[in-house]
């Protein structure tokens, strides 16, 4: 029984860490092109790949996008997000599988598809491949974004990796 209630309350902290950074990144938004680039909330995802697998990340993941669409959401943001999130979550499941990268190739692979994914959403609202013409600028966002949070995951990984472990 103790085993179960841990992964649950694991999980619940990990989806309430994903929404606080969603929220924190809305009061503080850096907008290149559109906003949203940072991507803190893609360090519950890339430490919980790490720490509690595949599986329980992916319900993380999609439980947060789908609560953050409820709590802060925009007319078309939960089709952005699902989009971007699913192509982020993919591609860095399989570059960790594929064990080409550490924590930093990992996300940066994660914010890369993750405005990938956003971009083949505006696409499809738009009805225009013309949005594509901004995807150098978000590669250059998502690089930049992917490193960080790439490096402050590593980090976050490597001191907490003992204690999750024991939970």
């Amino acid at each position: 029984m103790r085993s179960t209630a841990s992964w649950v309350a694991r999980y619940g902290v990990m989806v309430a860490l994903a929404i606080i950074l969603s929220y924190v990144e809305l009061l503080f938004p850096i907008n290149f092109v559109v906003p949203g680039v940072l991507g803190l909330a893609n360090l519950v995802t890339i430490v919980g790949l790490y720490l509690v697998g595949e599986r329980g990340t992916a319900c993380v993941t999609f439980t947060r996008i789908i609560l953050v669409y409820f709590l802060f959401g925009r007319t078309f943001g939960l089709m952005y997000s699902l989009f971007g999130g699913g192509v982020s979550f993919l591609l860095m499941v399989f570059a960790k599988r594929r064990g080409w990268f550490g924590t930093v190739g990992v996300s940066i692979i994660g914010g890369i598809g993750h405005n990938l994914g956003q971009i083949i959403a505006a696409s499809i609202l738009v009805g225009s491949g013309f949005v594509f013409a901004y995807f150098p600028v978000l590669l250059a966002a998502g690089t930049a974004a992917g490193s960080a949070i790439g490096l402050l995951g590593g980090i976050l990984i490597s001191r907490t990796e003992k204690y999750i472990k024991n939970l």
